[in-house]
């Protein structure tokens, strides 16, 4: 588990923020992938002072969408792994280590019971009223 911290610098070990950190510099004024952000706010959310002391998400999720993707998570179908045949040199592919069933329960979204909010407070108004 991460030590708490106060500085953003002292996150810079972080995977998630190496990452991020990469991406901008491979894609200077790209939008970050949807599943990146998701994984980044799900990582935050994770964190002592917002398991402890709660959180605010301002403007944040939008959608339904937004929300299934920081409060859910879906692993992705392994690759086929390949193994090379002694006899003929070509790519073989290696049976899969999952049943079906097994495959299915493996890709059913799980529930991130421990970042989801116990309560939400809707603020709905005019953009004049904002103003």
């Amino acid at each position: 588990m991460p030590e708490e911290t106060d500085s953003d610098d002292e996150y810079l070990h972080i995977d998630i923020k190496k990452r991020l950190i990469e991406y901008r510099k491979e894609h200077k004024d790209a939008h970050v992938p949807k599943e990146m952000l998701d994984e980044a706010v799900r990582w935050r959310l994770n964190q002592n002072d917002c398991q402890n002391r709660g959180y605010v998400l301002d403007g944040f999720p939008r959608s339904y969408e937004d929300a299934f993707g920081v409060f859910f998570v879906q692993n992705k179908k392994p690759e086929p792994k390949f193994t090379i045949d002694e006899a003929t040199g070509e790519k073989v592919p290696v049976p899969d280590e999952m049943d079906e069933d097994a495959l299915k329960e493996f890709l059913k979204p799980k529930f991130q019971k421990n970042i989801y909010p116990d309560s939400v407070i809707v603020l709905r108004g005019t953009k004049e009223l904002l103003h």
